[in-house]
C-alpha cells in the first residue's frame, strides 16, 4: 500500500518555534488535503495532535515527538539509558515511559510543557517494567512487570499511582489475573472496564486477552470459531499484540502474524476484530512487510490511528484514517529506527 512521504516534502521544526522555512510546504499541505484524512494544525504544537514515539537515532532509544502533519519533530529525552514505551495521559500534559539501563528500570513521566522528569519508582519497583499504559483518567497507570518472587518470573499486571512509590513500600498493586499467563502491552478502553493485553502460556504463540478492570478473564479475540475464513490466529506460531481499542470502547486493532489468505509471507499485519471477537479483517491485505504497535485516536476524524511500520525500508511512523480510501501517511523519515508511537486518545477539548 503506498504511502506519503510528507517529512520529505514539508517545513520541519526542529524545536517549537524554529522554522527551516521552505516554499514546498504548501505542497506538503495540498497533499495532505488531496489525501483527505487529516487536517493541518498550526505551529503552536497542540498536544492533542503530538504524536510521540522512541527512537534510536541517536544512539540509543530516546523519546521523540512530532504532530500529526509531519512537522515540529523534536527529541524530549536525552539520557544515557534507554527511554522505551511512551503513553500520554488524558490531557496530553504528561508522558510516562520506562528508562532501562541493563535490567534496572524506572517509570519516568515528562511534563510535555516544561520538559520537567519525575522517576516514580527510583529503583524500587521489585522487578522488570516490561510495559505500560494509563487508565483512562488519568491519574493511575497500568504496568506489566516480572518480578522473581511471583509466578516463576512470567511478567504480571500491576497498578501504581501517578504519584510513584509514595503510597506504600512498593507502590506495585497486583491485580487478579490468571498468573499462570505472562503479560504484555495492556491497553485499558474508554470506560476503564476492560484491558485488552497480550498473554501467553509460551513465548512461542501469544494471544490477546480482554480481561475486566480486576483482571478478570473475559474471552479472547478474535474468537476461535472464528478463524479459517480469515486467519489461522491459534496456529502454533501465531503472534497477536499490541492490541488497542476503538474509539467506540469495544472493537480493537491489534498487530498479528498469523498465516491468513491474505497473508502468504507472515509478514506483521493489522487487524481489526469486532467487538466480541467474532469478526476480523486484514487492515494490510497481501503485504510483504510489517505493521506494527497501532494506537488509536479522536482527534482527528475519530477514525485515525498512528504505527510503525518498515514499508518503506526500516521502521518509521505513519498516520492513517480508517475512512474508504484513506492511504497512510508516512511522518517520519530518519534511517534509524522509530518505533512504539503513542498519541492523545480523545481530545480534552471536546464537548
Amino acid at each position: 500500500m503506498p504511502s506519503l512521504p510528507l517529512r520529505e516534502s514539508a517545513y520541519i521544526i526542529s524545536r517549537c518555534g524554529e522554522a527551516l522555512h521552505s516554499m514546498r510546504r504548501w505542497l506538503a499541505i495540498f497533499a495532505v488535503f488531496i489525501v483527505g484524512s487529516i487536517a493541518v494544525s498550526g505551529c503552536d504544537g497542540d498536544p492533542s495532535y503530538t504524536v510521540y514515539f522512541q527512537s534510536d537515532r541517536n544512539g540509543n532509544w530516546d523519546i521523540y515527538s512530532i504532530q500529526h502533519d509531519g512537522t515540529m519533530e523534536a527529541q524530549v529525552t536525552d539520557h544515557p539509558a534507554d527511554d522505551l514505551y511512551p503513553v500520554v495521559n488524558s490531557d496530553g500534559t504528561k508522558v510516562a515511559f520506562i528508562r532501562r539501563s541493563g535490567n534496572a528500570t524506572d517509570v519516568i513521566l515528562v511534563d510535555t510543557e516544561e520538559g520537567n522528569e519525575i522517576n516514580l519508582t527510583n529503583g524500587r519497583a521489585g522487578g522488570t517494567i516490561e510495559s505500560i499504559t494509563w487508565y483512562p483518567e488519568g491519574d493511575r497507570l497500568l504496568v506489566t512487570l516480572w518480578t522473581m518472587g511471583l509466578a516463576s518470573g512470567r511478567p504480571q499486571l500491576y497498578w501504581m499511582g501517578e504519584e510513584g512509590m509514595a503510597d506504600d513500600d512498593t507502590g506495585m498493586h497486583l491485580l487478579g489475573q490468571d498468573t499462570a499467563y505472562s503479560y504484555w502491552n495492556p491497553r485499558m478502553n474508554a470506560a476503564g472496564e476492560e484491558i485488552a493485553v497480550s498473554a501467553s502460556l509460551s513465548l512461542e504463540s501469544v494471544d490477546v486477552h480482554i480481561l475486566d478492570s480486576a483482571g478478570q478473564f473475559i474471552r479472547v479475540v478474535p474468537h476461535e470459531t472464528f478463524l479459517r475464513p480469515t486467519g489461522e490466529f491459534r496456529a502454533p506460531t501465531a503472534t497477536e499484540d499490541y492490541a488497542d481499542y476503538a474509539p467506540n470502547g469495544r472493537d480493537v486493532i491489534m498487530q498479528s502474524n498469523a498465516p491468513a489468505l491474505t497473508n502468504p509471507s507472515n509478514a506483521i499485519h493489522l487487524w481489526y476484530v469486532s467487538s466480541q471477537g467474532r469478526r476480523s479483517a486484514d487492515l494490510t491485505p497481501d503485504a510483504p512487510y510489517n505493521s506494527m504497535q497501532p494506537a488509536w485516536s479522536t482527534v482527528l476524524d475519530g477514525q485515525t490511528i498512528v504505527f510503525a511500520s518498515d514499508r518503506d525500508g526500516n521502521n518509521e511512523i505513519y498516520l492513517w484514517s480508517q475512512t474508504e480510501g484513506a492511504e497512510p501517511v508516512r511522518l517520519t523519515d530518519n534511517p534509524a529506527n522509530d518505533s512504539n508511537p503513542s498519541w492523545l486518545r480523545n481530545d480534552p477539548n471536546a464537548d
